[in-house]
C-alpha cells in the first residue's frame, strides 16, 4: 500500500528519538556528578598543598630572620633573641593566612665539627664558641595544623586528617647563624 508506514521502520525511528532524548536528559545528571566526585576533591586538595607551601615558607622566612639575631636565647637591647625572633616571625606571618595554625616553635643550635663533620644540636646557649672548628646554623621546626578548605561529614568519611579532620604537620628549616659570637647567650 501507498503511503502506509512499514511498523519496524516506524519502531527504529521511535527509538532513536528515544536514546538521543535520554542523553539529554542524563547530560546534566552526569555533569553534575563528575563536578562533585572530581572537581570538589581536587579543590579541596590543592587548598590543603597551598597552605602546605604557605607554613614552609613561612618557616624558611622565620629561620632566616632569627638567623640575623645577635643572640641564642636572652633578648637585648638590640634586638629579639633568635628563639624569640623565629616565634614572633612565624606568628605574624601566619595570622594572614587562615587555615594555618602554628601549635609550637623550637629552634636549635646545630654545630658541625668541620675537620670531622659531625653534627650535634643544642637547644641551650652553648659554652664557648670557637667558629675555626665548627660551623654553626640555626634550625626551627614548627608543628602546625591545615584546616581543610571544605570539611567533609565524619559520619560519613570518619577521621581523615585533610578531609573530615585538619592534618598535623612538621616544618623545619635551617640556615646560617650569621653571628656565632652570640650563641652563647
Amino acid at each position: 500500500m501507498i503511503g502506509e508506514i512499514h511498523p519496524v521502520t516506524a519502531k527504529m525511528t521511535k527509538a532513536r528519538r528515544d536514546s538521543r532524548g535520554s542523553t539529554l536528559v542524563e547530560l546534566p545528571v552526569m555533569l553534575w556528578l563528575l563536578f562533585i566526585v572530581l572537581f570538589i576533591p581536587m579543590l579541596g586538595l590543592a587548598s590543603i598543598t597551598l597552605r602546605g607551601a604557605l607554613m614552609d615558607s613561612v618557616v624558611r622566612d622565620a629561620v632566616h630572620v632569627a638567623s640575623k639575631s645577635l643572640t641564642f636565647a636572652t633578648s637585648s637591647a638590640d634586638g629579639p633573641s633568635a628563639t624569640q625572633a623565629a616565634q614572633d616571625t612565624l606568628t605574624n606571618r601566619l595570622s594572614a593566612f587562615p587555615g594555618i595554625t602554628a601549635s609550637s616553635v623550637e629552634s636549635r643550635i646545630v654545630i658541625t665539627e668541620i675537620s670531622s663533620g659531625t653534627i650535634t644540636r643544642s637547644t641551650v646557649p652553648l659554652a664557648t664558641v670557637d667558629s675555626s672548628k665548627f660551623i654553626y646554623q640555626l634550625e626551627t621546626t614548627a608543628r602546625g595544623q591545615i584546616d581543610p578548605l571544605i570539611r567533609g561529614n565524619q559520619a560519613i568519611f570518619g577521621s581523615i586528617p585533610g578531609l573530615s579532620t585538619p592534618m598535623s604537620l612538621e616544618y623545619t628549616a635551617r640556615e646560617m647563624f650569621e653571628n656565632p659570637q652570640g650563641l652563647n647567650r
